[in-house]
């Protein structure tokens, strides 16, 4: 076989050992930061895996979506169990609404990347944003574990009854325990990322939570208000 042959023969195979080598890079990540934080946050950061970590956001938001557009659908279609369809209006702004989380997960993760970030300087750390926000898409992994159940739930709870009873005694407390897991690797990735103790890493994540709990509340009487005044025209 000639040199030429060789190569023709060979370059077809790249491409699809290039696509595995990075899905196993995916996987040794994911779970590299469900069971080894602290060094794999680390690496994650110092090679800036930012696609990688936004195909793990997205993955986490399209599990979740697809639940609840399903359960939309089936109330549309009128599946059996679905015994009290939602009127057109509310079932399109609902299908609207689930679609644009989809869209809008990927940056709510980059505002709080960059939200953490500040908070972390203020505190003393050091270090590059983009580590950091490479770093906070993996410590989102318990988020993957747990939108598969999240996901049947929202069947269930579509279906209604003692389904979905069910659904809210199995889902709370697995959504509890992935949300403190996550708040655990977020303190791992900022210390390991930005350089700073793992007290001032809980510090600037309770920082960015306490700011986040303030905006929510702000932007609830903001709706309010205009609600209230939205009312009261019509009313006049």
């Amino acid at each position: 076989m000639t040199s030429e042959q060789a190569l023709t023969r060979t370059n077809p195979d790249e491409p699809h050992g290039a696509t595995e080598s990075r899905l196993s890079q995916f996987a040794g990540d994911f779970a590299g930061a469900l069971l080894s934080p602290s060094e794999t946050l680390r690496d994650v950061g110092q090679r800036v895996a930012i696609i990688p970590a936004m195909m793990l956001v997205l993955l986490i938001s399209s599990i979740s979506v697809a639940g609840q557009v399903t359960a939309l659908l089936l109330n549309i279609l009128q599946a059996p169990g679905f015994e009290s369809p939602l009127p057109g209006p509310v079932l399109a702004m609902q299908l609207s609404g689930v679609l644009w989380n989809f869209v809008w997960a990927p940056v709510l993760w980059t505002i709080g990347a960059g939200l953490l970030y500040g908070a972390t300087y203020l505190l003393g750390g050091r270090g590059r944003f983009v580590s950091l926000w490479a770093a906070t898409g993996f410590a989102l992994a318990p988020q993957l574990l747990v939108a598969p159940i999240s996901a049947a739930s929202e069947l269930l709870g579509a279906i209604g009854g003692a389904w979905q009873l069910l659904g809210w005694l199995v889902v709370a407390p697995v959504t509890l325990g992935a949300f403190i897991w996550t708040g655990v690797l977020l303190v791992i990735a900022t210390r390991e990322t930005m350089n700073v103790s793992t007290g001032r890493a809980i510090g600037a994540l309770a920082i960015l939570l306490g700011g986040l709990i303030l905006l929510g509340i702000l932007l609830i009487c903001v709706f309010a208000l205009l609600i209230v005044a939205i009312l009261a025209s019509l009313t006049a």
